[in-house]
């Protein structure tokens, strides 16, 4: 009980909590896109890695595991928030319906980038570029390169 207790007062202590209508931001390590992340281990001890904060916060309010394959979807549209009251499972469609719907996302790549992107022949070194270049994540042009996205091009 000692190391769940423990786990507990850690958690929490790297979350700022207000009011339950305003944001908990996260305080801690963030990846490179703002979410909150932090390395744990299972109960048992046999499992550890890394995982977003706010499905951790999530879990431990609603006391149950956050549903496998979904994502966080904020309605605050704040990454860092760990608020479980705005945070809604959510497939990876539902969440970018709902920045669009809200006018926070552009599409930056095209067809025609992706094309150009697929015909030269791009080291991976230059992926961190090509993404500042073109307003996007560095995943989204291996993502594009790859085919793993842009599949009907």
């Amino acid at each position: 009980m000692t190391r769940i207790k423990d786990f507990l007062e850690r958690f929490w202590s790297k979350v700022d909590i207000r009011s339950e209508d305003e944001c908990w931001p996260w305080k801690a390590a963030k990846s490179g896109n703002g979410y909150g992340h932090m390395w744990v281990r299972s109960v048992d001890g046999k499992k550890s890695g890394v995982r977003v904060s706010d499905q951790i916060a999530w879990e431990l309010t609603f006391a149950q595991e956050f549903p496998k394959g979904l994502e966080s979807l904020h309605s605050c549209d704040n990454c860092s928030c760990c608020n479980p009251y705005h945070i809604t499972p959510a497939t990876h469609l539902e969440n970018v319906r709902d920045c669009v719907r809200k006018g926070r996302c552009r599409k930056k790549l095209t067809a025609e980038i992706v094309q150009r992107l697929r015909q030269t022949n791009y080291k991976r070194g230059e992926y961190l570029r090509l993404a500042r270049k073109h307003g996007v994540q560095p995943t989204s042009i291996t993502n594009a390169i790859t085919g793993f996205t842009w599949k009907h091009i």
